[in-house]
């Protein structure tokens, strides 16, 4: 849009040199009210009190300071860590637009591969060919766009990768300077040089290793301290510009100059005006100082006398502005402020130039705001901040404690010295310590040495303590059983399931902070996305793309869906099971789980496993048939024997029976005979008793079959 003349307007840039440091001295002055908040909260994390709290605390007291604030800082970094880089995918991919746009050349290449398909699908199916209709056309372009969308995610992500550049940690440190202060910032894309490895294929056909210089985009944390934001703005994404305060040493200072953009002359001057150079400590540098070093004052090291304070301005220009400066703007740009990248030391503009990347400052500068909300200003609020009068109720309870637990640790006593004998030692008290005592008249009444009481507090102190931690609990959202402490935990909450549940539900609190880390990512990925569209050569990225955060999605959705994952699969019939993808699903579960997706066969090889456990889960079904027929047969045979045998004993039985009944019923009938020939008492009653015994005998023989009663009562009646 605009391009640098070959020498710039240096009358005009002393005026803007000037003009620009009237405007860094506004925005110094309007953070000096957060510095003091800042200050603070670095002390409430570390565990020390404000100097002016300190003057109020007598020498001969407690001054413990109980660093809970510290623990819910680190569980809060540690719990956004394990959320927002879990092991099994990325917290962020991108998406391509519903209605994606690419360049003409590679339309017409979708178009003639879709031709070339029909054409071969109507050779094969000796038809003749279709003609490609607009929405084959923008299924093919669709597809074309995933390709290159899936080149520019393996792209980043190999470039996030970089163990020079560690982005994990690189986000574990904004995430605690927006824990502390409320804002965490970061610097991305910066450029470096690194020699790489290709593979180019000779005249000959073979192919030889070449070492290439390629330039890669990286980011860089920016302490909050050398971040100088519009605070006139309400949101990060609104700002006109901010200042970035860099210190040199004077061999960096002086080595600006090599590098491309910067005005050489200036630099080379001022290090001969500035020997010593132009460094000194600001007032919160003196506050840091106190705390790290227990200096009391902020007196430069000899080290401080030779280094060099330099202010970079990344924001808005008007056009008009930079055309004075020595740019050519075209005219219908007049109207438009530009994004400019302005170094200055002191008034002296040492670079200016238009920005090389973005198109707001944000683009460049990427913040995380703990407490993001309409009312908490620009760099938010820090949890210390939040936390501070239940810090400071816990540091008096725990002073007060401290102090109780002296005055009644051991005894107090009351000497009457005027009382006491001469050279006695009242000062060594222990058992059966005698002392003498001189004295007569009233004093006697009194006892030389009087124990004082001093009531205990510490039981209802204690509770005080355990009700303010509770409420820490409440207001960091961080309770004290996410960091290993289960006494508020019930024997309910032991069983996995209902700790996953209750993990779930502590998930949901800080969604605010995740969202708001979403951003920031959204962010960051997008600056690489924007400087690969725009430097990197490789066409086969190119493409209308969109960075999708996933940070939100895999906190609110993991325990939810992992629960319903396993509910559904323990509860699918065969014929579900049958037509759902099981590796597919095994994905999933895993995801929902954080587990290592790499212990996970890829496709083949697990399609492969899945035939030899079919085959082995058939031939144990056969094997276990066939012990079944086995055993059927035999119990059969088993049955069958019995059966031929009780059929023998029974017709045993019957033969013998067959014998026996006639001569039964013979003797039944000579026994009716004699009964009624018999005139005497006695022998009618042998005889009754004779019939009985042989009627029980046959009724016996009657249960198991032998005698028929009907011809037994033939047999009697004839």
């Amino acid at each position: 849009m605009a391009d640098l003349k070959l020498e710039l307007n240096m009358e005009y840039a002393e005026m803007m040199g000037v003009t620009m440091r009237g405007k860094l001295d506004q925005f110094i002055a309007d953070r000096a009210g957060l510095e003091q908040q800042w200050l603070k909260n670095l002390r409430q994390y570390r565990g020390l009190y404000d100097p002016e709290y300190l003057k109020l605390l007598a020498n001969d007291k407690s001054r413990r300071y109980p660093r809970d604030t510290r623990t819910k800082v680190k569980a809060f970094v540690a719990k956004m860590m394990e959320m927002m880089f879990p092991a099994s995918e990325d917290n962020w991919d991108l998406t391509i637009s519903p209605i994606p746009s690419i360049q003409k050349k590679d339309l017409e290449a979708v178009i003639a591969a879709l031709t070339a398909q029909e054409m071969l699908a109507a050779q094969q199916e000796q038809r003749p060919p279709q003609p490609i209709s607009s929405d084959i056309i923008e299924k093919g372009v669709r597809e074309f766009a995933t390709i290159r969308m899936e080149n520019m995610q393996t792209k980043i992500r190999d470039q996030f990768a970089d163990k020079e550049m560690d982005y994990p940690n690189l986000c574990k440190r904004v995430l605690r300077s927006g824990a502390i202060y409320g804002a965490g910032v970061a610097m991305s894309p910066l450029v470096k040089t690194k020699t790489e490895r290709i593979w180019e294929q000779q005249k000959n056909g073979s192919w030889d290793a070449k070492k290439v210089q390629q330039k890669r985009p990286y980011s860089e944390f920016v302490k909050i301290w050398d971040i100088y934001p519009d605070l006139s703005a309400w949101t990060w994404e609104e700002q006109e510009g901010l200042f970035h305060r860099m210190v040199f040493t004077r061999h960096d200072f002086r080595m600006l100059s090599k590098r491309p953009g910067f005005i050489k002359d200036n630099i080379k001057q001022y290090l001969i005006d500035n020997q010593t150079g132009n460094y000194i400590k600001r007032s919160f540098e003196a506050g840091l100082d106190q705390m790290n070093y227990a200096r009391e004052t902020s007196t430069a090291i000899d080290g401080d006398k030779r280094k060099y304070e330099v202010f970079r301005w990344f924001g808005y220009r008007s056009a008009h502005d930079m055309e004075q400066l020595g740019y050519e703007i075209p005219e219908e740009d007049m109207d438009k402020d530009l994004l400019v990248d302005i170094w200055m030391i002191d008034n002296t503009l040492i670079k200016a130039d238009l920005a090389p990347f973005g198109e707001k400052p944000s683009d460049v500068y990427h913040a995380f705001i703990y407490s993001e909300d309409e009312d908490a200003g620009l760099t938010g609020i820090g949890m210390p901040e939040e936390l501070r009068d239940s810090q400071m109720a816990l540091c008096s309870s725990t002073r007060a404690l401290d102090d109780n637990m002296a005055a009644t640790a051991g005894p107090m006593l009351e000497v009457a010295v005027d009382l006491m004998k001469r050279n006695t030692d009242y000062n060594s008290i222990h058992s059966f310590k005698v002392f003498e005592r001189e004295g007569d008249g009233p004093e006697l009444q009194y006892p030389a040495v009087r124990a004082i009481n001093t009531p205990s507090h510490i039981g209802d102190i204690s509770k005080i303590i355990a009700e303010t931690r509770q409420q820490f609990d409440a207001e960091s959202n961080m309770p004290s059983w996410m960091t290993g402490n289960p006494e508020q935990l019930g024997e309910a909450f032991r069983t996995s399931r209902n700790m996953s549940v209750l993990s779930g539900g502590a998930n949901l609190l800080p969604k605010d902070n995740v969202r708001s880390f979403d951003r920031f990512t959204a962010s960051v990925v997008n600056s690489y996305l924007m400087w690969n569209q725009e430097f990197d050569p490789d066409e086969e990225t190119m493409g209308d793309f969109e960075v999708r955060p996933k940070g939100n999605i895999s906190l609110m959705a993991k325990e939810v869906r992992g629960a319903a994952l396993s509910q559904e699969m323990a509860t699918m019939t065969e014929d579900e099971r049958a037509i759902v993808k099981v590796r597919e699903a095994l994905i999933e579960r895993w995801k929902a789980r954080d587990l290592d997706l790499t212990l996970i066969m890829e496709p083949d090889e697990a399609e492969q496993a899945l035939g030899e456990l079919r085959q082995a889960r058939a031939m144990a079904q056969q094997i276990m048939n066939q012990k079944e027929q086995v055993t059927a047969e035999k119990t059969q045979a088993e049955t069958g024997k019995l059966t031929a045998e009780t059929e023998q004993v029974q017709v045993e039985t019957q033969e013998k029976m067959a014998m026996i009944e006639p001569k039964v019923i013979e003797i039944m009938a000579k026994v009716d005979e004699l009964q009624k020939k018999a005139t005497a008492t006695e022998d009618q009653a042998q005889l009754a008793s004779l019939r009985e015994m042989v009627e029980l005998l046959i009724a016996e023989e009657e249960a198991t079959g032998g005698i028929d009663v009907a011809q037994r009562g033939e047999g009697a009646a004839g």
